[in-house]
């Protein structure tokens, strides 16, 4: 039988197929919004401002946390008008991540990689995950650290390793700061 590794990364790639069938059959990130889809949000800074003055624009922030106009600021600086684009390919690696990370975790609290199997393939091709995939707010982001906090969890167990633990609180701070 496969390790729970092998059937993570079988869980990821199955999701990575899935979110590829439905991008070929529409779905997309630009799909319901206007042709400038990022400042379609009040929640994100305008693209002009995380373009030309990111630092100076994520500093004087009030209303959000600033971490997803950071992460999106670097998207718009190195993709341009492809950002929402982009980011899309961003949140289908996160979601693969997710699905391989809820085979391991479900696999150490069950003791069955089956279940792990049947819950990283559950996952992988959970529709609603493809759909946020293609939203362009931070959703994604927040549940695959959250994901990330209970697998770093898990791995730290049982007797709390110290990487992660360490991993699991940078993975709050950084869901915090979403």
């Amino acid at each position: 039988m496969p390790d729970t590794r092998a059937i993570g990364l079988g869980a990821a790639l199955l999701h990575v197929g899935v979110a590829l069938l439905h991008a070929l059959g529409g779905v997309s990130i630009r799909h319901d919004f206007p042709p400038s889809t990022w400042d379609f949000f009040w929640q994100n800074l305008p693209a002009e401002e995380l373009t030309h003055r990111a630092l100076q624009s994520l500093w004087h922030l009030h209303a959000q946390p600033p971490l997803w106009n950071a992460l999106n600021a670097v998207l718009l600086k190195i993709f341009g008008e492809a950002q929402p684009e982009a980011l899309q390919v961003l949140h289908v690696a996160l979601g693969a991540a997710m699905a391989g990370m809820i085979v391991s975790i479900t696999s150490r609290l069950t003791n069955s990689r089956a279940a792990g199997a049947v819950a990283g393939a559950l996952v992988a091709l959970d529709p609603a995950l493809v759909l946020y995939e293609a939203f362009a707010l931070y959703e994604l982001l927040g549940a695959f650290l959250v994901t990330l906090i209970a697998w770093s969890v898990v791995r730290a167990m049982p007797g709390g390793r110290t990487r992660g633990l360490a991993l699991a609180l940078g993975a709050t701070a950084a869901l915090v700061l979403t």
